[in-house]
């Protein structure tokens, strides 16, 4: 397996492998619940930003990158909870196809809980001090309120005329009001 480390990271070596280990135990776990050997995957410590943990998957290739900056300010809570979410993405993509379920729907936490963790979908940690890329704003509306949408989802929008966000309240269309907010 490859285990990529950069080296400001402030994780050391054996935290690394400790991280990595726990992760290949949780996956020889799922191959009890699958009932199949399951592979094991590259992980990598290259993850920034504000989410701890991310499942990526491409034809042919898997791998989990972890938030090294937040597995140091909270080392056991993603120990029991990260390492174990990401894992659980894994493995229901096996079972499934990541396609067919919702990414956090009922196989998904039937699996966390067969790995003895909480199926929580977020962290709830203090990311104040993590470095992180900050997007700009855009301003929508809807029958009942302003939305401050991500630049992603604006551009997203922009290229897809067929696309649309509807307001969780009113189920009201989201409609850009024009200018960066």
């Amino acid at each position: 397996m490859n285990n990529q480390f950069i080296n400001k990271t402030l994780l050391s070596e054996n935290q690394i492998q400790e991280i990595t280990q726990h992760a290949f135990h949780f996956i020889r776990l799922g191959e009890e619940l699958l009932e199949k050997r399951v592979p094991l995957l590259d992980i990598h410590f290259d993850l920034s930003g504000q989410m701890a943990g991310m499942y990526c998957a491409r034809p042919n290739l898997r791998w989990i990158r972890f938030n090294p900056f937040l597995f140091n300010k909270y080392w056991q809570e993603n120990l029991e909870q990260t390492v174990p979410h990401e894992v659980s993405h894994y493995l229901v993509d096996l079972a499934f196809g990541a396609r067919k379920v919702k990414p956090h729907g009922k196989e998904w936490r039937t699996v966390m809980i067969y790995l003895g963790a909480e199926p929580e979908t977020t962290h709830g940690f203090d990311v104040s001090d993590i470095p992180v890329r900050r997007q700009r704003r855009f301003l929508y509306r809807c029958g009942c309120q302003d939305h401050k949408i991500s630049s992603t989802r604006h551009y997203r929008l922009l290229r897809n005329p067929d696309a649309k966000y509807i307001c969780k309240q009113c189920k009201g269309e989201i409609t850009a009001v024009t200018s960066p907010a």
